[in-house]
């Protein structure tokens, strides 16, 4: 079942580097071809606090700068197969994404503590949990086809993953982006490297780039001018361009993104890429990274709200991911140059051509789900569908782009989205007594007791009647609620993204004027992706109320794919979670009205159901505050981001009616609207001349 590497076998390397003529080789242990046994021990008490480190949302999380991270390295030691490696740095990794307490991403540094190289060519081990490449296959795919097509990419193997005993399943090893990366492909490891995270090159987002390798050099003077010319209103200076960036290289890249629906790219979520800096031809060069929600793994991403998140609107985008991604800066000055459009489409066609091979694809494909099929754990066995999915892609990409060249060049989004700033406005701490009830229909507001204190813009805020509950995180309806009185009719089908689970019910939508009269609600809209819209009102004897905007509810299972019957025509409910991953959190959800205004103010706080289910006293808790009533519908969140800490006074239980107590301290942060293009934000569509 899993191939042990010779070079392994024969040579046990022991603490800090011994034997290190035996050393295996990195292209060894990022073979795709094998699945590596890996194992990590450090003591229990360093690994659940490792495991429980958590993304805390700062003013920079949405104008670029990420979260604060708060991941620190523990000491421990490390097996491949039968090679220990002592004395290594162990961390957590990731962002909202991938974020996961019981099976977190991992980042193994061998020579955090001890200068000891026991691996030629690869300092470390970044362990991805596919959370979201839950096909196991999109990472593997993806930068296969960035080398193919002659960029500078990741390799990416296999790897089964325990620690301390426990099983975590399969996770991908992915080849970092550090200095023998830099080395192979760009012949120097001597330039500037950095790393975007939701952050575009604009003059006033580059101070937030994650600059690597502790480098002082600060923002070199090429990718200064790019970014003046990116913000500039003046016509792209493509010859100037080309001397900044390989222009051709970037075209290939950018067709890239679209090609394999990689939505949580640089070009379209400005997000997930390292910009290298080589002084071989003193030019700048894209790296991909973060590539685990491409080809259709999660659908709805690609092409859902208008070709995936800020992706093109109004275009023929086919129906899982657009041809184009244009919400970079740099993609969307370039798309409205003159010449570009049908620069890219040919660049396109190139790599249909030449790179996107259908028959190897599906080939690795098999391959793979032959490999892994003994050693998928239990949180895994959905992988042979969402490998399918991704069959289905493989197989109907081609035919998709070619059907969107009868609308070329398409209609976007035209013009560059400034960063936005969150800044801090507020805080809020206090203490509660709550019982856990099941969803917010069953809690009973009047059990609980709060104390808060809550400051904004340096005044105290007072609200009264101030009340609390705990329940399972509900999000919002995709569509109209149900509709007015009358006879509830059958849901429609579901088609969420995994099989099985009972349905979901929605919440109540508000009424218009109007008497309802008899008759039967009409079929779900069944959706898949999260809570159904619901059907249009049936005829009656008398004038029926027009569906209500009400929010839907989340169901406790996974997500339906049959009919089944649903109250006022809604189909069957999405995913347990939010877009159907997993279980949602819990939510402790504070409301009271404001004493100088009368404006309800809530505030929701998100706490990690699985660290509560094991007991964890002390969580990293996100949220929002809003005033007013609670929106409906999906959009952009609008209202106050909150982050900071809550501490159980005891260990928490996750049952249905556990009291819990406790208190927590947040601040409170502005968070503003999306800009233009983007999720939310207004739709300047046009077409390059």
């Amino acid at each position: 079942m899993v191939l042990l590497l010779a070079v392994i076998a024969t040579a046990m390397i022991s603490h800090r580097g011994a034997n290190a003529g035996g050393r295996p080789k990195a292209e060894q242990l990022l073979d795709p071809n094998r699945v590596l046994e890996i194992r990590l021990r450090l003591p229990d008490a360093d690994w659940r606090e490792l495991r429980n480190q958590s993304l805390r949302p700062g003013p920079n999380t949405f104008s670029g700068g990420g979260g604060e991270k708060p991941y620190e390295y523990f000491q421990g030691d490390l097996w491949i197969e039968s090679l220990l490696v002592e004395d290594v740095g162990i961390r957590k990794k990731g962002f909202f994404g991938s974020q996961d307490t019981q099976f977190p991403s991992l980042i193994v540094d061998f020579n955090r503590f001890v200068d000891q190289n026991p691996v030629k060519g690869l300092g470390r081990f970044t362990l991805n949990n596919n959370k979201q490449d839950t096909g196991l296959v999109s990472q593997l795919l993806v930068y296969h086809l960035y080398r193919k097509a002659g960029l500078a990419a990741p390799r990416v193997g296999f790897a089964r993953v325990r620690v301390n005993g426990e099983d975590l399943g399969i996770y991908c090893n992915v080849e970092s982006v550090k200095k023998a990366f830099l080395e192979d492909h760009f012949e120097d490891d001597s330039g500037e490297l950095y790393e975007g995270t939701l952050i575009d090159l604009l003059p006033e987002g580059l101070g937030a780039l994650d600059q690597k390798f502790d480098s002082e050099a600060g923002i070199v003077p090429q990718l200064r001018e790019l970014a003046e010319m990116l913000a500039s209103d003046e016509p792209l200076d493509l010859e100037r361009l080309d001397q900044l960036m390989d222009v051709d290289e970037f075209m290939t890249f950018w067709a890239l993104e679209a090609l394999t629906g990689f939505w949580d790219s640089y070009s379209n979520n400005k997000n997930n890429y390292y910009l290298y800096y080589s002084p071989v031809d003193e030019r700048l060069h894209f790296i991909p990274w973060g590539a685990d929600g491409a080809l259709n793994t999660m659908p709805g991403f690609g092409a859902g709200f208008g070709g995936g998140f800020g992706g093109p609107r109004g275009g023929n985008a086919g129906p899982s991911a657009p041809p184009i991604y244009t919400q970079g800066a740099l993609a969307n000055r370039l798309y409205f140059t003159p010449g570009i459009a049908q620069r890219y489409r040919a660049t396109m066609e190139r790599l249909l051509e030449e790179v996107w091979d259908e028959d190897e694809l599906i080939g690795e494909i098999d391959r793979v789900e032959a490999m892994l099929a003994g050693d998928l754990t239990d949180r895994q066995r959905q992988a042979p569908q969402t490998m399918e999915r991704v069959r289905a892609f493989v197989r109907g990409r081609r035919a998709e782009l070619e059907r969107s060249w009868d609308d070329w060049p398409i209609a976007v989004a035209r013009g560059v989205t400034r960063p936005q700033t969150p800044r801090q406005v507020g805080e809020a701490s206090g203490s509660f007594e709550v019982s856990l009830s099941e969803s917010a229909a069953t809690a009973d507001k009047s059990a609980g007791t709060v104390e808060l204190e809550l400051t904004m813009e340096d005044e105290a805020v007072r609200l009264v009647d101030v009340t609390v509950v705990a329940h399972a995180m509900e999000f919002p309806a995709m569509g109209p609620g149900g509709r007015g009185p009358g006879r509830g009719g059958p849901g429609g089908p579901g088609g969420g993204f995994r099989p099985g689970g009972d349905p979901g019910n929605r919440g109540p939508g508000a009424g218009g004027p109007g008497v309802g009269g008899p008759g039967v609600g009409g079929p779900g809209a069944g959706r898949g992706f999260g809570p159904q819209a619901g059907g249009p009102p049936a005829a009656g004897n008398g004038p029926q109320r027009p569906q209500g905007p009400g929010a839907g509810r989340v169901g406790p299972g996974q997500a339906g794919q049959g009919p089944g019957p649903g109250p006022n025509g809604p189909g069957q409910g999405g995913g347990a979670g939010p877009f159907g991953f997993g279980p949602p959190p819990w939510a402790l959800v504070i409301s009271g009205t404001r004493e100088s205004d009368d404006q309800v103010v809530t505030l929701t706080l998100m706490l990690d159901r699985a660290m509560v289910e094991r007991g964890e006293r002390k969580l990293t808790v996100n949220g929002m505050l809003r005033e007013g009533a609670e929106p409906t519908g999906f959009g952009p969140p609008q209202g106050f981001m909150l982050s900071g800490s809550l501490e159980f006074a005891e260990e928490p239980s996750g049952e249905v009616g556990a009291a819990w107590a406790g208190k927590f301290e947040l601040q409170l942060n502005e968070f503003p609207a999306f800009g233009p293009g983007g999720m939310g934000g207004p739709r300047n569509l046009q077409r390059p001349e």
